[in-house]
């Protein structure tokens, strides 16, 4: 080193003096003319040139020898990296030095950029995202590796690549950034939600943060998956809107006591205005107070808001708090796991006020009770009266020979007799009226006949009390009024009754009114009147007046009840105006409703059930006739066909639709006993057909035998066009009355036309039908053989197995020779079908099953087996109804009740029916 430093100097002295030299002889050749100056100047310049080319070379040796120091280095570097040293670096000169202190330094350098490097790596790996450079033609020149996890891309399968691949919608997001090219770009950069493509094909919520290049010729954009806070945001307000919909108040505080959150309703609830984070629990109660809103923190304000705070802090404690506009409500509080406090208001006024009503049905229940235990101890003794009475004069009657005593004994035990009757009759009526079975017979009546023969009645009453008893009529017409005359009788009668009865003085006047529309009656006495609290029990039925053992009246109290029932059935009402000492009147209002009006309105709908023998005129005779038995069921056939032969009717049988309409194109028939359910063609069906034929065939009285009851599918039978129906099991009585009135009027005989046929009209079956109209009323409503009035309703699991008083009404109906008969054919056919249901049940073939519990159903009934008969109606309704996941059990019960009682109906002695 030291000698390159020298040598350089020497080299441009030496060189300098030899062009110093040359130049100076070039300029001065004068100096040139003697040798000895020439040989002077040569040997200097000779000298100097020597040392020139000497130094020269010197130098050069030396520079090569550094830089092939320097560039031996140079592949040890690549192969070594950065940092590599050139050993004895001085001993090849200054460059070599220098190589290795470049090379240290840039070592140095390229450290502190992996650092940097890698810090900057493990900061964007923790930026919840993917960074992305794009330039100014939407390609993507950087892309951070996170894009793999967020959307499944490969670094490289985007690298390079539209952007669009991962954000279909970036033209249409960097289209709306023009309205920032005006002015300066945030340096926050701009905030877009968007969406994002994964690499699978699925699409994910994003958004995406906009920042412009420095270059201003692309955008660094941060996109961010939000799909999972979307969705956390979406249930957050369904929860939001799902607590605001609800009825109950909600609100949420801290652990420190701060509302955190409320919905609508606890503001409503509260009756405030609103409810606001800044509040806390005992603020929003001291409001609630200062508002009126909760009247029981109004004496001792503080008091009440200390015992309201301690129960909320309490939590899991509930109380509930009467409101100044009647609610009440219940606040309860329940502790989070984060140490806050979820509070719950409730409206449970409606609770409160069932709560209140189920007591107060209990208390009636109970006083009912007791009035009960009260009406039965006197009907004990209303009973036993009459009947002690009855029994001691006819053991007195038994043993006496004398012929006036006996005569007094006997009208003494008839009077007691009907006095036990009447009661009795009395306590039937209540029942079928409570139980809605009590049907009125309105036919043509003269009311003024009508009340007079009840104050006729009355009048022997009257006179042994010394009573004046009047009748005042006011514009009664004196044409016929429909009226069922028999319950108006009685109500009149049991009204008069009472007041006669409990009138000492004075007199009892009956009063009847009408109008165009209304007819009034009024009971009038001066008896001792009645108090305004015992008015509002008089219609009880299990209340009286007197109920003390020492009563001075006689009566089991239920004339009232009964009457109150039967006027309400007849379309009125009844009311009582009294004062105590100054008498009472009893009043009640009906519908008026003349002979010739075609209308009843407000009449009861019993009055459109009304009897056969009110339609039917007294002295008609049987005829015997052809009809045409319809009926799929081989046992139901036997005992129908049996008793229409025994009244002398000619009877053919089918089994079906198809073959009906066929019989009745072959022979002449003057009625037709249709089956609804059967095989290959429905009762219904087959009539609609009829309905359609040519001649006098489509006008047969066409009459259903039926076990649908429902008053829906009786209509749908009329509007068939059928004519009438019976409910099976068939009885003989029923079955001869309804041929006999359909016989009677296919012969136009005129007949009574009753208020319920007076607003009917003709059916019209099918638009190609001929049959004259009016030719006969097509009844819509059950009559009372018509409808064959069914049982009352017994479960299954209380009916009995075998009703032998089925079996004694059919022996009446039939001759007793035939019984075993068909008692032996039913048991055999329906323990030959019997695995045709095994068959059914096991193959869940309901259709099936619903056609085999449908025969055995109307079988049993005719036979008296009443709890088959249920369970199988059982089973059809829920084959009907298609709740076929019900039918195990009631179908399992079903085949374990039928073979006792086939057993039992076997085991019967005939004879003994």
């Amino acid at each position: 080193m030291t000698i390159t430093r020298l040598a350089v100097p020497a080299l441009a002295l030496s060189w300098s003096a030899l062009i110093a030299l040359i130049l100076y002889g070039w300029l001065h050749p004068q100096g040139l003319s003697s040798v000895h100056w020439l040989e002077s100047w040569y040997q200097l310049a000779l000298a100097l040139a020597i040392i020139a080319a000497l130094l020269t070379v010197l130098v050069i040796y030396l520079q090569r020898r550094s830089l092939r120091a320097i560039a031996n280095a140079m592949p040890e570097m690549v192969t070594y990296g950065i940092g590599y040293q050139i050993r004895n670096a001085r001993r090849y000169g200054e460059e070599a030095v220098l190589f290795n202190r470049l090379s240290k330094r840039l070592a140095s350098t390229l450290s502190g950029l992996n650092s940097e490097r890698h810090l900057l790596r493990e900061t964007l790996d923790c930026v919840d995202g993917v960074i992305l450079m794009v330039d100014g033609q939407g390609r993507i020149e950087l892309v951070t590796p996170y894009v793999e996890q967020m959307f499944g891309w490969q670094r490289k399968q985007l690298q390079n690549h539209a952007v669009s691949v991962l954000l279909p919608e970036y033209a249409e997001l960097t289209a709306s950034m023009a309205r920032h090219e005006d002015t300066a770009f945030p340096r926050s950069g701009i905030e877009q939600q968007t969406i994002a493509c994964c690499e699978d094909g699925q699409i994910s919520g994003a958004v995406v943060l906009f920042q412009r290049r420095e270059e201003n010729s692309g955008y660094v954009l941060l996109v961010r998956d939000v799909t999972c806070e979307l969705e956390t945001r979406r249930e957050a307000q369904l929860l939001r809107d799902a607590l605001d919909s609800s009825n109950e108040g909600v609100m949420l505080f801290d652990s420190g006591d701060q509302l955190i959150w409320a919905n609508r309703r606890a503001s409503e609830l509260l009756g405030l205005a609103s409810l606001s984070n800044e509040q806390n629990y005992s603020t929003i109660m001291t409001g609630a107070v200062s508002l009126g809103m909760l009247p029981e923190a109004s004496h001792d304000p503080e008091s009440w808001l200390a015992s309201a705070r301690d129960l909320h802090d309490q939590a899991e404690q509930y109380r509930d708090m009467q409101c100044g506009d009647g609610r009440w409500l219940r606040e309860k509080a329940m502790k989070t796991r984060h140490g806050g406090v979820l509070t719950l208001l409730t409206d449970i006024t409606a609770d409160r006020q069932t709560g209140e009503q189920l007591v107060a049905e209990r208390d009636q229940a109970t006083a009912s009770r007791d009035e009960k235990g009260r009406f039965l101890t006197v009907m004990s003794h209303e009973i036993r009266t009459p009947l002690n009475g009855m029994l001691g004069m006819l053991e007195l009657m038994s043993s006496e020979t004398d012929v006036d005593k006996r005569a007094h004994y006997t009208h003494t035990a008839l009077e007691a007799g009907n006095n036990l009757n009447e009661l009795i009759n009395n306590l039937l009526d209540l029942a079928r009226l409570d139980a809605g079975r009590l049907r009125l017979r309105p036919k043509p009546c003269l009311l003024p006949d009508l009340l007079t023969s009840v104050v006729d009645l009355m009048q022997p009453l009257a006179n042994r009390k010394g009573l004046q008893l009047q009748i005042e009529q006011d514009s009664l017409p004196d044409t016929p009024l429909i009226l069922d005359s028999g319950r108006l009788r009685q109500v009149l009668l049991n009204l008069l009754g009472n007041a006669i009865k409990f009138t000492d003085q004075g007199e009892v006047r009956l009063v009847c009114r009408a109008d165009d529309k209304r007819l009034r009656f009024e009971v009038i006495d001066t008896g001792p009147g009645i108090s305004e609290a015992c008015q509002q029990a008089l219609f009880q039925a299990f209340s009286m007046l007197d109920e003390n053992y020492s009563r001075n009246q006689s009566g089991a109290g239920l004339g009232l009840a009964i009457s109150q029932r039967l006027v309400e059935r007849m379309g009125g009402e009844i009311r009582i105006n009294s004062v105590p000492g100054q008498g009472s009147c009893f009043w009640f209002r009906l519908v008026r409703v003349d002979q010739n009006e075609t209308t009843a309105p407000d009449l009861s709908d019993d009055v459109a059930e009304q009897t056969a023998q009110d339609r039917e005129p007294a002295g008609l005779e049987q005829q015997a006739c052809q009809v045409l038995l319809v009926e799929d069921n081989d046992t139901n056939r036997q005992v129908v066909e049996q008793m229409l032969l025994r009244a002398g009717h000619q009877v053919d049988t089918v089994n079906n639709g198809a073959d009906a309409i066929s019989a009745l194109q072959l022979a002449d028939y003057q009625v037709v006993l249709m089956d609804i359910s059967m095989p290959v063609m429905d009762g219904m069906e087959a009539t609609r057909r009829i309905r359609q034929l040519n001649g006098a065939v489509a006008h047969l009285p066409i009459i259903a035998l039926t076990a649908h009851s429902q008053m829906e599918e009786r209509q749908a039978f009329m509007e068939a066009g059928m004519d009438d129906y019976l409910h099976k099991p068939v009885h003989s009585e029923a079955l001869l009355a309804m041929i006999s009135r359909w016989q009677y009027q296919q012969h136009d005989k005129p007949m009574v036309e009753s208020v319920a046929s007076a607003n009917l009209q003709p059916v019209e079956h099918m638009p190609i039908n001929t049959r004259p109209v009016n030719t006969r009323p097509v009844n819509t409503q059950p009559t009372e053989q018509g409808s064959n009035t069914e049982p009352l309703a017994v479960s299954a699991q209380t009916a009995p197995l075998l009703d032998e008083t089925v079996l004694q009404r059919m022996a009446q109906d039939l001759d007793k020779s035939v019984m075993p008969r068909l008692i032996h054919s039913f048991i055999s056919t329906t323990r030959e079908r019997q695995q045709f249901l095994i068959e059914a049940i096991t193959g869940q073939d309901h259709e099936q099953l619903q056609r085999e519990v449908h025969n055995l159903k109307s079988s049993a009934a005719t036979y008296g087996l009443v709890r088959v008969q249920q369970l199988a109606a059982e089973v059809e309704q829920l084959c009907k109804q298609g709740q076929y996941n019900a039918l195990p059990e009631p179908a399992r019960q079903l085949m374990s009740e039928l073979e006792p009682a086939l057993s039992e109906l076997e085991a019967l002695d005939c004879n003994q029916i």
